[in-house]
């Protein structure tokens, strides 16, 4: 079976880079909406027309469910990156009172 290797380094990357991506998803699909709305007004079928603003809005629709999703997952990750920094510390702080311990021995 495979191994996961997904630190709290990695973690602190995918969380800073949501929004990045987020934005990124929004503006691409913005163009593509408007371009089709542009091309579905120049056509002269209706039944072209329809299908491809049915599409553009579709695209939009997946967009914005998956922008949702994008958040939900920065949501999570700020609450695991919290979790593990706080645990990471106090093992931290075990470690040095163990280190401090054998010193005075």
């Amino acid at each position: 079976m495979g191994e996961i290797k997904f630190d709290i380094t990695r973690m602190r990357e995918v969380y800073q880079r949501i929004d990045e991506i987020s934005e990124q998803l929004n503006s691409k699909i913005n163009e593509d909406y408007q371009i089709l709305q542009y091309i579905s007004q120049k056509i002269n079928s209706d039944s072209i027309s329809s299908i491809l603003k049915k599409y553009a809005y579709s695209n939009k629709e997946k967009c914005d469910e998956t922008r949702s999703l994008l958040n939900s997952l920065k949501i999570y990750l700020s609450g695991q990156i919290a979790s593990y920094s706080k645990a990471n510390t106090a093992a931290q702080e075990g470690l040095n009172n163990i280190n401090s311990t054998f010193y005075r021995i």
